[in-house]
């Protein structure tokens, strides 16, 4: 009888462990494909213009879900200075510096210097949650980054600002406290309720800024691009999918997983983005981007391989 509880009880936990797994590639994969999304939205939009349509069509999508009475959303009693300070890092900071950094820097030092943010989460889960890596965890974190790095290299354009290297370094910094915040959240408050409080910041910062970067424009004149269908096509991916749908798994796949295993995944973006440059806007694929693809897969393969063992 304690064989077979034992053994149930292994199978749940790999269960979940292969859950957060599959959340963590799927979120990431949507955020890839936002990359294909955004640029179609942009050739109309203006960056901020577009995170603020985007985010509120999010809030509008998490209030009907709302509505259907599936889920509730219950903040009473938890910490909510934590969950507020998780959704101004993260979209709001986070969208900010990064919207900011790459337009002062190349290609290739953006995707490098963003590529560390796992790394950096891995020491910083050893400082601040005692998660002490594995050693498979952190060559894979190594690979894993050497991958992108070698990718970025291979997209060489544009000039770096000494502004634009501040500005993503605060995007890393960010990034990585969204990370940390994500695991402190997670025992008060579920993915949905995290999701939530995150799209709505995201949708109150970014209207409000849009509007204070139009320059006294009416709102009509602002919204204008919005008449061409293929505008809201992209939009509505960028907010059912890459937003309400990405930020959801994430949460979710934080709350399972360690920050080593969960945060690597990041890295799988920018496979997916360049493959997905590659089939449907017809651009180049090198041998470099094909040898850093295969190392970002292989580090991330090798950062979970043991899970399933300390799972059991």
């Amino acid at each position: 009888m304690r064989v077979l509880r034992k053994e149930t009880k292994v199978i749940k936990k790999e269960t979940k462990f292969m859950k957060a797994v599959g959340a963590a590639i799927l979120g990431n994969t949507f955020f890839g494909l936002s990359f294909l999304f955004s640029k179609v939205a942009l050739v109309r939009l203006e960056p901020f213009v577009l995170l603020a349509v985007r985010f509120i069509t999010a809030f509008m999508i998490l209030n009907l879900i709302l509505l259907t009475g599936k889920v509730k959303i219950s903040l009473k009693g938890k910490p909510l200075g934590k969950i507020l300070l998780l959704g101004m890092v993260q979209p709001v900071l986070y969208y900010t510096f990064e919207n900011y950094g790459i337009r002062s820097t190349s290609t290739a030092f953006a995707g490098t210097l963003l590529a560390v943010v796992p790394v950096i989460t891995l020491f910083a889960g050893v400082i601040f949650r005692k998660e002490i890596p594995s050693r498979l965890q952190l060559f894979g974190s190594v690979v894993s980054l050497a991958g992108v790095a070698v990718i970025s290299i291979a997209q060489k354009e544009g000039s770096t600002e000494i502004k634009g290297i501040i500005f993503l370094f605060c995007a890393v910094i960010s990034s990585v406290a969204y990370n940390l915040l994500m695991r402190d959240t997670a025992d008060f408050f579920t993915s949905f309720e995290r999701t939530y409080v995150m799209i709505a910041f995201g949708s109150v910062f970014f209207a409000s800024f849009a509007l204070f970067q139009s320059g006294g424009a009416s709102l009509a004149e602002i919204l204008s691009p919005l008449q061409q269908p293929y505008v809201w096509g992209s939009i509505f991916y960028l907010a059912a999918f890459s937003s309400v749908g990405a930020f959801f798994l994430l949460n979710y796949a934080f709350s399972c997983l360690s920050l080593a295993q969960a945060s690597i995944f990041t890295n799988i973006v920018t496979v997916v983005s360049i493959s997905a440059g590659v089939m449907f806007l017809g651009e180049s694929f090198t041998i470099l981007q094909f040898v850093g693809s295969a190392a970002v897969l292989t580090g991330v393969y090798f950062s979970n391989r043991t899970a399933g063992v300390e799972n059991q």
